[in-house]
């Protein structure tokens, strides 16, 4: 867990430095022009009765149609180690689908994002253990941006995993799962 903190803290110190006043985008005037963004941070996620924490990541392309909405392909994977039935595996849970960003201020914006929610081992000791939930989800945040390029954020996002595949077959399955994420952000 140490790791991802320093790593966060590395990505958004660097991100600070690098950010300058007065950089150059790929818009015109009134700001609209390609929209590319990548994120780190931290999340805390609860999967049935269990609570994790672990990296986040963040990654959006598509369009700014001004300086206030933008509208993108977005990916947003929680990385967790949990436990299986027989030892402690690395999964991976998010949403991969469409997002949008408005800015109500200069600096304060809201984004929401609904798609694909999937819930997968990405590690696994046994290949008998290794699991892929997927559903539907969706998320919502509050950010700040903190200069032309950098911003941090905080989201909550909501997967409902109805189908489950396993080396057994496959599940119909009944799973809310909740995750808190906090989210440095550097756009291009």
């Amino acid at each position: 867990m140490k790791r991802y903190f320093l790593l966060l803290f590395l990505f958004v110190n660097t991100s600070f430095v690098l950010a300058k006043e007065e950089t150059q985008k790929n818009t015109d005037d009134n700001g609209s022009g390609l929209h590319f963004s990548l994120g780190l941070g931290a999340h805390s996620v609860s999967v049935g009765d269990n609570s994790y924490s672990g990296l986040a990541t963040s990654f959006q392309v598509g369009y700014a149609f001004n300086d206030s909405i933008a509208l993108y392909y977005e990916n947003n994977v929680n990385i967790y180690e949990g436990e299986s039935t027989y030892s402690e595996e690395y999964f991976g849970n998010g949403i991969t689908g469409l997002g949008l960003t408005y800015h109500f201020s200069e600096t304060w914006f809201l984004s929401g994002t609904a798609g694909l929610a999937t819930d997968r081992t990405i590690v696994a000791d046994d290949r008998l253990n290794e699991l892929n939930a997927t559903g539907t989800g969706f998320g919502v945040a509050i950010g700040y941006q903190t200069s032309e390029n950098m911003s941090v954020e905080a989201s909550y996002m909501s997967l409902t995993l109805d189908e489950l595949e396993t080396p057994f077959g496959d599940f119909e399955i009944d799973e809310d799962t909740g995750a808190f994420r906090l989210i440095a952000r550097y756009t291009f």
